[in-house]
């Protein structure tokens, strides 16, 4: 079985959820996308065939921790990408960030 690219399955809905989600509620997040200090990438794969992903400095090859998380009938994973490689500890407060977009792209989509 062939699986979508997941760099092609940019998807603007989950990426406005995901906008929506940081906005203004986490300030310390924008400096380093700006600054390409951290790459951010969200990708819902509760439908194989048609992930949804969105991202801000995706192609950065940086220290990276990842997670799968299973919640409210969504599948997703999270991959929290940091110049330093105590990125780790990063990614438990980007873990609670990408619930929140989560939770956002599901009740924007019922």
């Amino acid at each position: 079985t062939s699986y979508p690219d997941l760099r092609n399955a940019h998807d603007p809905k989950l990426q406005e959820a995901m906008d929506a989600a940081l906005g203004s509620s986490h300030p310390e997040f924008w400096p380093g996308v700006k600054n390409k200090e951290f790459s951010f990438v969200v990708a819902d794969v509760t439908n194989l065939k048609q992930p949804k992903v969105a991202w801000y400095n995706p192609n950065l090859m940086l220290y990276a921790a990842s997670a799968v998380v299973a919640r409210d009938n969504l599948v997703y994973i999270v991959v929290y990408i940091d110049n330093h490689p105590d990125a780790g500890r990063g990614a438990v407060d980007g873990i609670k960030i990408v619930d929140d977009v989560m939770s956002a792209h599901a009740n924007r989509n019922r």
